[in-house]
């Protein structure tokens, strides 16, 4: 995975002023005292496809939430994904981070790091997975399938708007785009830079000697 950053859009649900960069790289992580959240695309080898969460209120993303006290990033992903998916996941590799500075003090009542804190994004294998059974939080997981290439590459966005059953995907893309979401952004530049070989026992990340300010 190639280091860039990139300047994002204001976070809607952040209401404080606040600048946002995400980092993409698999080289470096975010500061585990100051990561507040952390995501995990997950990637089904057998069935060709991506896991994505369904939240009762938000809708589909990308499967995570908040890090709990003693938790690291990955063990907090990695309970996320049980929690919401009831997937259990393997070969675990960060490939963003995103921080997020606040640009006035925060109110009394702030629970995360200020002024300057961070979420970290995964990609991951789907490892095992139980019948799932609906929570206050969460229906069933939804599957995402995608496309082949000729070569027999995976890719999700060059080829996933050419058949009927992408329209799901092209929804929830769609949606989180107009939303200025990072579940999109950060799903796209990901898929930009993964090789999924068939042939391979795991996901690889193009490594490339490249940064952009």
């Amino acid at each position: 995975m190639r280091d860039v950053m990139y300047p994002h859009k204001s976070l809607p649900w952040l209401k404080l002023p606040h600048e946002v960069t995400l980092i993409m790289s698999s080289k470096e992580t975010s500061p585990p005292e100051l990561t507040t959240s952390c995501f995990a695309l997950v990637f089904d080898r057998k069935r060709r496809g991506i896991w994505l969460a369904q939240n009762r209120r938000r809708g589909l993303e990308i499967p995570g939430g908040h890090v709990e006290a003693g938790e690291t990033p990955e063990k907090a992903v990695r309970r996320e994904n049980f929690e919401e998916c009831g997937i259990t996941i393997k070969n675990v590799v960060p490939v963003a981070h995103q921080k997020i500075t606040l640009l006035a003090p925060p109110p009394g009542e702030w629970k995360y790091p200020a002024p300057v804190s961070y979420m970290q994004f995964f990609v991951a294998e789907i490892d095992s997975q139980i019948p799932f059974n609906e929570t206050d939080e969460c229906l069933p997981p939804v599957f995402m399938p995608f496309p082949q290439h000729p070569e027999g590459k995976t890719s999700i966005f060059r080829r996933a708007f050419e058949r009927k059953e992408q329209k799901l995907l092209r929804q929830w893309i769609e949606k989180k785009h107009r939303e200025g979401s990072t579940d999109w952004f950060i799903l796209n530049q990901i898929t930009d830079n993964l090789a999924l070989v068939p042939d391979s026992n795991s996901i690889s990340l193009k490594h490339e000697e490249h940064r952009e300010v």
